[in-house]
Order: C-alpha cells, then sequence, then structure tokens
C-alpha cells in the first residue's frame, strides 16, 4: 500500500476540468479495491462519476472524506519544468497537475481504504470516502451525492485538500456576479450629454469594495476581497460609452454572508439609476457559495487533533479562501467539518504543481491511525 505509488497513477490520468474523464479514476479505485462490493458509482453523465465506498466500522458513527478527482486544465505544458501528467518525482517533491489539489488527499483516501479492506480490518468508526467529479467547475458530482442522500447519516466531514498539513475550521464564501450597464451615447467633446457607462461601472465596483472588504481581519482569513477580474465596454475613443459589462469575483468571510451582498448591491443600484437618469443596470449571479467555520472545540474536531498530535504532526489551525465541495453540502445538511490535506496550499492551479512525499505519507499515516 504505497501512497506515493498510487498518487503517481492517479496523476498520470488527465482528469483536467473540462471534459474532466473521472470515470478512468474510478474505474482504477474499483479495481483496486479488487472485488470489494460496498461500493456505488454515479453516473454524472459524458464519461464523468463519482464514487462511494463504504467501510463499515465498530460503531454508530459515520466518518466521511469528501474528495474531487478532477483538475484544472493545463494551459501550456511546455512552460512547465516536467511533463504535468508524468508524476515525476525530485528529491522530497512529486510533480504534476493535481499533486496538491488534491489528489494527494485523494491517494490518501484511496490508501486508507486498502488498508481496512484488504486487512479484513474494521475501522473504529464507519467510513464514507466519497470521490467527486467537476469540482473545479459547477459540482455535479458533490450536487449528486447530496441528492442521493449519502451524506444525511454522516456525523463528520473530512475534506483532504491542499491545506499544509493544517487543520482549516474557515473557509471563504464566494460569490461571482456578472454586471451589465447601459447608459446613453454622447460625442467625446459633449460627455454632459450622455450617461458614461464604463465611469459608472468603476464607480459602482468602487462602491461595492469599500463595503465588503470594510469586514476584514478575520482571526484565519484575513480581508474580505472584491475583484474585478473582467470588463469590457464601449465603442470608440471619441463617444461616450453607453455599455459596459464586467465580471466580479467576491470572497467574503463569515461575518458577512452573500445576501446581504446582493441586498447592498441592489441598494446601490437603485442609488445609482436615480442619480444618472436614464441609466439602467442588471446583475447576474454566477457562483454563489457560502463561507462556512467551525468550532475548534467540536468533539470530532479535537479527536482528529488528538490522532495528529500523537505522531507529533506540526499544525496550525487555518483558513482558506478557496471554496471546496463543502459549500455546497451546507446547502442541504450541516454537519461538523474540517478540512486537512498535505498539498501545498499555495500551489494549487501553479505551473509546476508540486507536493510533498514526506506530507502525503504523513497525511495517509495519519487517517489510518485517526480510524484504528
Amino acid at each position: 500500500m504505497n501512497v506515493i505509488k498510487t498518487l503517481s497513477d492517479i496523476v498520470r490520468v488527465n482528469t483536467t476540468n473540462p471534459p474532466g474523464n473521472e470515470k478512468q479514476i474510478t474505474q482504477y479505485i474499483i479495481d483496486k479495491y479488487n472485488g470489494y462490493e460496498n461500493i456505488v458509482e454515479i453516473d454524472n453523465g459524458d464519461g464523468r462519476t463519482s464514487l462511494i465506498v463504504d467501510i463499515p466500522g465498530t460503531s454508530d458513527e459515520t466518518i466521511a472524506f469528501v474528495g474531487h478527482i478532477d483538475t484544472v486544465p493545463v494551459s501550456d505544458p511546455d512552460v512547465w519544468k516536467y511533463p504535468p501528467f508524468d508524476a515525476h518525482i525530485e528529491g522530497n517533491l512529486i510533480y504534476g497537475r493535481g499533486t496538491s489539489d488534491m489528489k494527494s488527499g485523494v491517494a490518501c483516501m484511496i490508501t486508507l481504504g486498502e488498508y481496512f479492506i484488504s486487512n479484513n480490518i474494521k475501522p473504529s468508526k464507519n467510513i464514507r470516502l466519497i470521490f467527486t467529479a467537476d469540482e473545479e467547475a459547477s459540482g455535479i458530482g458533490i450536487t449528486s451525492v447530496l441528492e442521493t442522500r449519502y451524506l444525511d447519516d454522516v456525523d463528520f466531514i473530512i475534506v483532504p485538500e491542499n491545506t499544509s498539513s493544517n487543520v482549516v475550521l474557515k473557509e471563504k464564501g464566494a460569490l461571482w456576479l456578472s454586471l451589465e450597464l447601459f447608459g446613453k451615447s454622447a460625442h467625446g467633446a459633449r460627455p454632459d450629454l450622455g450617461i458614461n457607462s464604463v465611469e459608472i461601472m468603476y464607480e459602482l465596483v468602487n462602491d461595492l469594495k469599500s463595503y465588503v472588504e470594510g469586514y476584514c481581519n478575520d482571526d484565519l482569513l484575513g480581508d474580505s476581497t472584491v475583484s474585478l477580474n473582467c470588463i469590457s465596454g464601449g465603442e470608440k475613443v471619441n463617444i461616450i460609452a453607453d455599455y459596459c459589462k464586467a465580471e466580479i469575483d467576491i470572497r467574503a468571510n463569515p461575518d458577512l454572508n452573500n445576501d446581504e451582498i446582493i441586498e447592498y448591491l441592489e441598494r446601490q443600484i437603485t442609488k445609482y439609476e436615480n442619480r444618472y437618469k436614464g441609466l439602467k443596470v442588471k446583475y447576474n449571479v454566477l457562483t454563489d457559495r457560502p463561507s462556512l467555520e467551525m468550532d475548534s472545540n467540536n468533539k470530532y474536531v479535537k479527536e482528529f487533533v488528538r490522532a495528529l498530535e500523537s505522531l507529533n504532526m506540526e499544525y496550525e489551525y487555518a483558513g482558506v479562501t478557496y471554496f471546496t465541495d463543502l459549500s455546497l453540502t451546507v446547502l442541504k445538511v450541516e454537519k461538523p467539518f474540517i478540512i486537512f490535506g498535505p498539498g501545498f496550499i499555495d500551489k494549487g492551479h501553479q505551473v509546476d504543481e508540486c507536493a510533498s512525499i514526506d506530507a502525503i505519507e504523513k497525511a495517509s499515516e495519519l487517517f489510518i491511525k485517526y480510524l484504528k
């Protein structure tokens, strides 16, 4: 049961999303478990599958591990130090797309299951291994898991995303907005006769930034943020811009929820439409994922931390700015959770993505010890 061999195998399977091709990895897991019966494969369509593996324990409690098996694309393989699907090892590092986010965590999940199944050992609690498709896009995998109610009877969720082996208790929310402003064109020499949608867009976004970023200095997450990442508008340098479209990425801490942000935006839209007579503003929500937080005194969190400390593993309580499959689960079922994985927290989605072999092996050992 070599977790690094398992990681190498699944990194060599290209599951970049789109298109995903997660079925290649779910089939790999099924084959690895060699006829084990407590497995359910969920067909997400177009060669995309999610997988549920149940391992009965000696108590009534159920611990779920949730890991996604898709990765983000590789835009230019030629700029990588090593080919992104070769799983190249150099020293203590293994390189490749998904090594940190989050196939290293998935490899630990696979090895956890293999340990109990192949040795015919009952864990101290029921284990449910949930491998999901499409986390890097719309989350069709975790949505199908929720629809089939595989999280209803779970007592604690562990998501082995890339946290640099820190215990993550908070996750920022994600609110992606599309804004369209319809103004009035005029000669560039007479801006007073027009309504400049590009200029007003910047005003509106800056107001939104001031509001959201006023929620700052979270102990684990830092400041809430607003990023204007796409903008287009205007027709010609000497024509007042009568149209502008922008897309905005908002990441808010738990003390500001996405509904409050939308309510503020709607008030600002009314204010701007009253200020600039003839202006029309439309918005559309592209992604709406809530922020998450967990109490370090929760009994399941404390149990996990005790197992971690028994192996003399160094850790800190931390927060993450990215979102996980958890952000979709809380809309249907709210369960205690932690996010903990061996991948580097800052290496996901990067050129030359890599992970620490020592950290992966230690995390794999931890998961087994926690449930023995």
